[in-house]
């Protein structure tokens, strides 16, 4: 139980604990500018929101869609506000989305509301000043199994993806004993008697040669998702001929991986390297 656990804990915490909890400076680079809770999706009562963080000028800029971890079960748009601003002050549009939560929903609600985040941030992005031919996606834990997912089994009315970031990733589940109820609550039984469910939400099973590149970090000492999780779709994106990165994050686990100052800049990075042609 230990891999739902802990996420509800790093729920709880601050965004200025966060911030604390790494050495991020905290220099502001360029001035940014905010939008809070905007409504990306209505369905069945539910109310879907959005934060949106951008340099305060009249720019254009590559759309990085941001989404938060918490084993599906919890977090919050909120938990990612010092790494979305920090992508804004790299020169990017970041969109930070909630999706709705287990165990109250389970798949593919969570994937369903990413992909109309997706289709919804497009339409928006003039409006932004955002670039849809640079669109990435960048996630950690459960956000980066839904980025993975989305950019490996993309849909005919999605904008093309340009490439991801996905930290401390579950990228198949094989991980989980057949028998463990783990995320019985998100995936709706065990991966003994769901075999297709888990498999579908795989990003391993969808690789194709037409996948984007993707930058990987994982924790050595992360015991909530191993490392070999995400290695797997690395291994097989590099099979592919598609570019990856892979920054293993040493001695650190899953919560420490995803504070780490080094490895956040190492991604911003890899965006810039694949956004750095102007706006068509």
């Amino acid at each position: 139980m230990l891999f739902v656990g802990l996420p509800f804990w790093l729920a709880s915490l601050t965004p200025g604990l966060l911030c604390q909890a790494d050495d991020v400076s905290r220099e502001i680079v360029r001035p940014i500018r905010c939008e809070r809770d905007l409504d990306f999706r209505r369905v069945d009562g539910e109310t879907v929101k959005a934060d949106l963080y951008r340099p305060d000028d009249d720019q254009i800029y590559p759309l990085v869609i941001m989404i938060h971890g918490g084993a599906w079960s919890a977090g919050d748009k909120w938990n990612l506000v010092d790494h979305a601003r920090e992508m804004a002050q790299a020169g990017f549009v970041a969109l930070s989305i909630n999706y709705r939560l287990a165990p109250k929903h389970q798949m593919p609600d969570q994937i369903a509301d990413c992909r109309a985040a997706l289709v919804w941030a497009a339409q928006q992005a003039e409006l932004w000043k955002a670039d849809t031919n640079r669109l990435c996606l960048w996630g950690y834990s459960a956000g980066a199994q839904l980025s993975a997912w989305m950019a490996t089994a993309p849909q005919e009315n999605e904008p093309k993806i340009r490439c991801v970031v996905a930290g401390g990733a579950p990228c198949d589940f094989e991980f989980i004993p057949e028998d463990s109820g783990a995320i019985v609550h998100v995936m709706g039984g065990t991966r003994q008697d769901l075999p297709g469910v888990y498999l579908e939400a795989s990003p391993l099973t969808h690789a194709t040669s037409a996948s984007p590149p993707f930058f990987f970090f994982h924790g050595t000492t992360d015991l909530l998702v191993p490392p070999a999780s995400s290695r797997k779709l690395y291994d097989k994106l590099r099979q592919l001929k598609i570019e990856a990165e892979y920054y293993t994050v040493e001695g650190r686990g899953h919560l420490l991986t995803f504070l780490d100052s080094t490895a956040r800049r190492r991604a911003i990075d890899f965006l810039r390297k694949h956004t750095m042609e102007e706006s068509h």
